[in-house]
């Protein structure tokens, strides 16, 4: 195993997975509104996403498979709306009207997975991704493996982390505050989302 390349693409990993995206916002605004279980159950909804995206990434490497690009622009149109939806609820759950003052839960493992494959896209990522580090081993099914293990214990360990300190280190209010900025973030990553694949679809 060439572990200089391994190293270099833990690295990448880790770099890719620290950049804000949806993902990351929805596991946030749950750990700060409902807790760490129902981000777990979050968390666990992405990974199965991200494990069907690399999967199908895969089949496409190895020529078995092929995606229509105007589908999965359509498919990122849906996922977005949805996005977008999800948004929209958590942040009405913040009325004033609401009337215990305490957010309802709207994380959970479907919401997970759907916006986590709300961009398809991302199997073009890994395509352009994975083949710059296929040559960890000799045999490209152990690569692919390999770089698949590695990206799923990566993610899942530093969003876990990191609703870990959202839920248990920081304070009721900072966490509601916290709860309306990324729910705001992730409305405007809808937005932008439909935006791009409705420009991918006109191009």
């Amino acid at each position: 195993m060439n572990t200089a390349l391994l190293a270099g693409y833990i690295l990448a990993v880790t770099a890719l997975l620290i950049t804000p995206g949806p993902v990351m916002a929805l596991v946030t605004a749950t750990a700060a509104r409902s807790g760490y279980l129902s981000a777990f159950r979050t968390i666990l909804g992405t990974h199965l996403a991200s494990l069907i995206l690399i999967f199908l990434a895969m089949l496409m490497l190895a020529g078995i498979v092929s995606i229509d690009p105007f589908l999965l622009s359509v498919l990122g149109i849906a996922g977005a709306c949805y996005l977008g939806f999800t948004a929209i609820e958590g942040l009405r759950r913040f009325h004033p009207s609401s009337s215990s003052g305490v957010v309802a839960e709207r994380g959970g493992f479907i919401t997970g997975f759907i916006t986590a494959v709300a961009s398809p896209k991302d199997i073009l990522f890994f395509l352009t991704f994975f083949p710059q580090f296929r040559g960890i081993t000799a045999d490209f099914h152990t690569s692919m493996a390999v770089l698949c293990g590695v990206w799923v214990i990566l993610d899942f360990l530093m969003l876990s982390l990191y609703a870990l300190v959202v839920s248990h280190l920081f304070t009721v209010r900072f966490r509601q505050h916290l709860a309306r900025c990324t729910l705001v973030a992730l409305l405007i990553i809808a937005l932008c989302s439909v935006i791009y694949n409705a420009l991918s679809i006109m191009a």
